[in-house]
């Protein structure tokens, strides 16, 4: 998996230097590429250094101000319990937020310290990446933005509305909220482990089959943590399906 993971990242780097090549020109610093590399590695690593922090502090200012956002939303009235994603969930939009503007944050930093030297460091790190950076950072920064806004609006339309007649239930991947009655409850499950890396890891969750094969998953990060208990006793006693402990479900 690991190797599969770093031939893609390879591939994807190939892919950046053939659409975005770096062409020295005649207006280009003169110096050699080895007194560049003398002068700007450090900085290479000074600066990308800087891209981890700042996209990490981003990441923990943002995450609350989404979390917050998500559970204010009002829940329909006739529900009895209603769950949104839980707050760590938000990392994952907000880091991806946070890089975005790590990116800008890092040119404004390099210019005010490099000043003219600027020129020179981006195009040493042109001539080692062999692609040209300032026609890749745009494209990737909005592009970035993009997922950023799909993923938020991904998790701000998540939930599972449970009523004492229905569940609504909106689920990741779909468009719109489905609505179902107890009687479309397939299984109502306790599942004791997670696999990862192959590897069954203790990790209990409560696990929600429909019948026409739509599921909720707690591990998923819609849940409510130390209400799940009573969240799924109530399911249970309404379609009146025992809860199933199983030590893994494979699905």
């Amino acid at each position: 998996m690991k190797f599969l993971a770093a031939l893609i990242i390879l591939i994807i780097f190939v892919l950046i230097a053939k659409v975005f090549p770096y062409k020295k020109s005649a207006s280009k610093p003169s110096k050699h590429f080895e007194a560049l590399k003398l002068e700007y590695k450090a900085w290479e690593w000074k600066f990308a250094l800087m891209i981890l922090v700042i996209t990490v502090v981003s990441a923990f200012l943002i995450k609350p101000l989404l979390a917050f956002i998500s559970s204010s939303a009002i829940a329909p009235g006739n529900s009895v319990y209603y769950v949104v994603p839980e707050a760590n969930i938000w990392f994952v939009p907000a880091t991806i937020l946070g890089l975005a503007i790590s990116i800008y944050v890092i040119d404004y930093l390099g210019r005010l310290i490099l000043k003219y030297r600027m020129a020179e460091y981006h195009h040493y790190t042109n001539l080692k990446h062999g692609y040209d950076g300032s026609k890749f950072v745009k494209p990737i920064t909005w592009f970035l933005l993009a997922v950023a806004m799909v993923v938020t609006l991904g998790y701000s339309n998540n939930f599972i509305s449970i009523g004492e007649d229905e569940i609504v239930y909106h689920e990741l991947r779909t468009i719109s909220p489905k609505s179902y009655s107890f009687d479309e409850i397939e299984g109502v499950y306790y599942v004791e482990n997670k696999k990862h890396d192959d590897n069954l890891v203790y990790d209990p969750h409560y696990y929600l089959e429909f019948k026409d094969g739509a599921i909720w998953n707690t591990l998923t990060g819609l849940t409510q943590n130390e209400k799940d208990q009573e969240i799924f006793k109530f399911i249970s006693f309404k379609a009146n399906l025992a809860i199933e402990k199983v030590p893994y479900l494979e699905k």
